[in-house]
């Protein structure tokens, strides 16, 4: 019996492995009924992976930083993020490199400038741009989301600014 109980737990558990990565299209459970889910705005796949809901697998749209209308506590220089576990899950992080809003670090260090162009683990599909020092220009690239590095501006100005001297 506890052998059963035993299999019946991992079998889940990896079940719920594999339901939970977000590397696939919204798609029905199984029942004839459940019809494909996005979440709403821009992204086309579910950003946070998916959940059971009346047999019908659909795609969790809440944001793990604002859950229920209550942002997630950060620090006083901190931002919260939503990032892509090795596993494929999703988590949340501080992070004291990105408290403004520009998603660059209060003192922005230029060496930042020569780091690599990085579109993060998730999978949106974000305009930015990010200084390629072999050009010496600032390009346009399409961010993920999340992850990244400091590399990562929202405009062209912006990039130039804090890049090109």
């Amino acid at each position: 019996m506890i052998r059963i109980f035993s299999l019946l737990l991992v079998t889940s558990a990896f079940i719920y492995a594999i339901e939970s990565t977000t590397d696939r299209k919204p798609v029905a459970a199984g029942a004839k009924g459940c019809a494909p889910v996005n979440c709403h705005g821009k992204t086309k796949t579910c950003p946070y992976g998916y959940e059971k809901k009346n047999g019908c697998e659909i795609c969790k749209c809440h944001d793990p930083c604002n859950p229920q209308g209550k942002s997630r506590v950060c620090g006083k220089k901190e931002r919260c993020h939503v990032e892509k576990k090795p596993d494929g899950t999703f988590g949340t992080r501080c992070d004291a490199a990105a408290a403004k809003k520009t998603g660059k670090p209060e003192k922005f260090d230029p060496k930042n400038c020569h780091l690599p162009r990085e579109s993060g683990l998730c999978r949106a599909a974000i305009p930015r741009f990010y200084y390629n020092p072999t050009t010496k220009a600032c390009e346009e690239f399409t961010f993920g989301g999340c992850g990244g590095n400091p590399n990562n501006f929202k405009t062209k100005a912006e990039c130039e600014k804090s890049c090109k001297k």
